[in-house]
């Protein structure tokens, strides 16, 4: 199976982003991340 490459638009706390970020080091998602978006300056 392939790896999938994600963009990420985050908003807030970015809550979605860490899961995302969790589950690809753990293997349980095969993706990398290429780019991130996000509306938080401090992100």
């Amino acid at each position: 199976m392939a790896i999938s490459t994600l963009g990420i638009l985050g908003l807030a706390a970015g809550s979605n982003m860490q899961a995302i970020l969790d589950a690809s080091g753990e293997g349980r998602l095969r993706a990398k991340i290429a780019v991130v978006f996000s509306d938080n300056p401090d992100a």
